[in-house]
């Protein structure tokens, strides 16, 4: 598998958060959570069967530990997204809290 190639399907695996992270302003942090999760969870199984198929061919024996490490790295993106990108983004709570009548 070439680098660029790996860097042009892992960049293509993000394209579903593109609408995911417009809606994300809208503050409610149910609605927040539910959208990243569904975001992340797409974007790896797409990362999944794509690359399993392309390590059939080449790496057999490691396949497994670079799928779980894809797995890792897709979750911490997705909790890196949730609790610092959208940390300036008012919640239910704080729009709540905001007003003072």
């Amino acid at each position: 598998i070439l680098l660029m190639e790996v860097f042009s399907i892992y960049g293509y695996s993000f394209v579903v958060f593109i609408p995911i992270l417009i809606i994300c302003t809208i503050p409610s942090n149910i609605l927040q959570w539910v959208l990243i999760i569904y975001g992340g969870m797409s974007s790896t199984v797409f990362l999944c069967i794509t690359y399993s198929m392309q390590m059939k061919e080449h790496i057999s024996k490691k396949r497994f530990f670079l799928l779980i490490l894809i797995v890792l790295v897709q979750g911490g993106l997705v909790l890196v997204a949730k609790l610092f990108f959208f940390s300036h983004v008012m919640t239910d709570q704080s729009i709540k809290h905001s007003h003072p009548y």
